[in-house]
């Protein structure tokens, strides 16, 4: 049985005459279902909710309407034939009105921007492809493109509004990666290749038909109509002793013909599927055309569908594409290419769809999504065990925010020769997870951090080569980091993990914002310094590059009370699978919290693991330390991020409802505005005050 939000929410292009679309939302479909998910795919619908729109929404979900065009082109058999492999094979959901947008964000855990061109604002702008529908919801992208190069001036704004607050980004080309990092300001945007890589020979063909003749023929598909084009695939024909020519049109050219091709105007997705699998030589100036050639190893030409001059030319996608697979010189230029390596291509295609699988993995392991059972196996889950919990901590813990253990468990790491990960603040004040490799960095890693930390490919690269290699190495992060981290590097024994009792994080958007509505507010010029925890104090410090100093504590200060209340949490906090006893690190870390409160200069240590225990005998001596007796039920009296995970409140909603409209530092304001009330001193003296008035009264 699935719990609350537990599916995944799919908005893509699919059941259109374009095989590509169709062919990517399948892949994508089959690729996060394979991960244990449930997935479906969302129809397009119109917002806002008017009469109109909701009309329209009724009729176009019942046939009757239809917002493609291509309903009317000669070639509906090709149509339907397409609309009934999507019926077939994947879940549909469709929205007429408000009450089906709750029902739908409320069983929803993920949204997904799929690929295609969806973000192409030249071509189109849908605030729907960018999921404004779903405020406040995890939303993620995956190979998402822009077709050209840029992003209109018009549209900035609105496109930096709305993947602003994306937990993960990805494009399928480098040119559009580029054009959002630009606009929207985010460095944590990267590339992944197109979905149709996601799924594996066999994954392709248990779909497939047996329309492919069993003879040698040369496949044609064209969205541009040329005569040029003609006489250069007779003039292929030619060369290669192929005299079989097999065609299918396309919807944006039906009515294209090479002279002499046999037309295949019938073919559905399990026909293309197949004629490409079987063709000889693939002619076409599509780029999934292009893309599913690569994926089974076909030899081809690409044209040019557009001229490279034009301002909005789409060449550039598909010369990307070849780029990454080293085909550059499959361009058509008047001349036969020699032969490819389909060997050397086909390794990398398997090198790609293991980059794709695997950015899917780490985007939707932490979102709860994919199942304890499926997603991380059993061996990695290690219960909490009475015997081996401690409360311990540093004689003076100094500027760690409890005991200081996870302080001298990277120290000890570094004395030993061994190499640490762990979550630091960088120079723009962002947290980031890098290796720790002196004394300096030592002290940048210390102190709370409540904000998500990127987990960049970078540092899980570093840390799979450094395991590889025989090395010692230490990762302290977040139960999700962890899991994500073991889903890659495996139960190494030379990986040590230290998993802390997290009761959630929040989007490093959010920390953003509020940062610079401080700086304009309290005039701190840019912030050079953070900090959360002042000792056992919560109390949040923002230092100015002009001396300036801000100070709040926890009640007064909106991020960090919306921090603790748990109404600014990431999607995937709330039902977290990894609040609870069952830990996924060798040593779990966290404050020492019980029914009677914290323990200021004390931290919780859970020994999971023969290593873990290991590693804390050689730090035990410099620490004091108490347990196991009552440690671990002691604990277990303050069930947050141990027994159970944070939940969402009436300020939740309100938060969200305003995010997007208003930004984060007026919403979270707006939804906490009663408790900030009442925490505010001045409310608290005037309230005693006035209780000490009324019971004098009532003497």
């Amino acid at each position: 049985m699935r719990r609350e939000g537990s599916k995944i929410g799919i908005v893509t292009w699919y059941g259109t005459p374009n095989y590509g679309t169709t062919l990517q939302a399948y892949a994508l479909y089959k690729a996060v279902e394979d991960l244990g998910c449930d997935p479906f795919l969302i129809k397009r619908f119109r917002t806002p909710f008017t009469l109109r729109n909701i009309k329209d929404n009724f009729n176009y979900n019942l046939g009757i309407r239809r917002f493609w065009k291509y309903d009317r082109t000669p070639h509906r058999k090709k149509l339907k034939a397409i609309r009934r492999f999507c019926r077939d094979n994947m879940r549909e959901r469709r929205v007429t009105g408000p009450y089906g947008l709750r029902r739908l964000l409320s069983e929803t855990g993920t949204l997904i921007a799929g690929s295609d061109q969806i973000w192409n604002c030249h071509d189109h702008f849908r605030e729907f492809e960018f999921l404004a529908f779903a405020p406040g919801k995890r939303k993620i992208s995956y190979a998402s493109s822009i077709g050209t190069g840029d992003i209109p001036e018009q549209y900035r704004s609105k496109v930096a509004g709305y993947l602003k607050y994306y937990d993960y980004i990805s494009l399928r080309e480098k040119s559009g990666a580029d054009a959002i990092a630009e606009v929207t300001g985010r460095s944590d945007i990267c590339t992944v290749p197109d979905p149709v890589f996601l799924l594996d020979d066999s994954g392709w063909m248990e779909c497939a038909s047996d329309a492919a003749p069993k003879h040698d023929y040369i496949l044609c598909y064209f969205l541009r109509k040329d005569d040029s084009i003609a006489a250069a695939v007779k003039d292929i024909s030619r060369k290669l002793g192929i005299r079989k020519i097999l065609m299918v049109p396309s919807g944006e050219n039906p009515d294209f013909r090479i002279p002499g091709a046999r037309l295949c105007a019938k073919a559905g997705i399990e026909d293309f599927i197949s004629l490409v699998h079987g063709a000889a030589f693939v002619c076409t100036d599509s780029f999934h055309g292009v893309a599913m050639s690569i994926r089974f190893q076909r030899q081809f030409v690409a044209f040019r569908r557009f001229s490279d001059g034009d301002t909005f030319s789409q060449n550039g996608r598909i010369y990307e594409l070849l780029r990454r697979f080293g085909l550059e010189n499959r361009v058509w230029n008047g001349f036969l290419p020699a032969d490819y390596d389909t060997d050397a291509v086909g390794r990398l295609s398997e090198k790609a769809r293991a980059e794709g699988l695997q950015y899917l993995r780490e985007a939707l392991l932490g979102s709860g999504s994919v199942s304890r059972g499926t997603a991380l196996p059993e061996e990695y889950i290690h219960p909490l065990d009475e015997s081996s919990c401690y409360v311990a901590g540093m004689d003076d813990a100094g500027a760690s925010s409890s005991g200081g253990v996870a302080y001298m468990l990277a120290k000890w790491r570094l004395e030993t020769g061994g190499r640490v990960w762990a979550s630091i603040l960088d120079a723009n004040l962002r947290a980031v997870v890098a290796e720790i490799r002196n004394e300096e960095d030592l002290q940048k890693m210390r102190g709370s951090k409540y904000v998500h930390s990127h987990f960049g490919k970078e540092a899980h690269q570093a840390i799979e080569a450094a395991v590889s290699a025989g090395e010692d190495a230490l990762f302290i992060g977040t139960p999700c980091q962890v899991a994500g981290l073991r889903m890659r590097v495996g139960n190494a024994g030379k990986l040590l993990c230290a998993d802390l009792l997290c009761h959630g994080s929040v989007p490093p958007a959010y920390l953003d914002e509020e940062l610079e509505y401080l700086r304009r507010r309290h005039s701190l010029g840019t912030p050079v310094e953070l900090s959360f925890r002042d000792g056992g104090r919560f109390r949040m410090k923002v230092s100015g590059s002009n001396g300036r100093v801000y100070e709040r504590d926890a009640a007064t200060q909106p991020y960090y009370l919306g921090y603790l209340e748990g109404v600014t949490l990431r999607e995937n906090c709330y039902g977290c699978p990894f609040a609870s006893p069952g830990r996924v690190g060798d040593i779990t870390l966290g404050d020492y919290i019980t029914a009677e409160g914290a323990s200021p200069g004390k931290s919780f240590v859970g020994l999971n693991t023969a290593a873990g225990r290991e590693a804390f005998a050689h730090i035990r001596e410099k620490l004091l330390v108490r347990g196991p007796e009552g440690v671990l039920e002691a604990r277990k009296s303050y069930p947050p991020a141990i027994l159970e995970a944070s939940e969402k409140g009436r300020e939740y909603y309100v938060f969200h409802r305003c995010l997007e409209r208003r930004g984060f530092s007026k919403a979270v304001r707006k939804a906490l505005a009663v408790k900030l009330f009442r925490n505010n001193p001045t409310y608290k003296k005037f309230h005693n005050y006035c209780h000490r008035i009324k019971q004098k009264l009532m003497r």
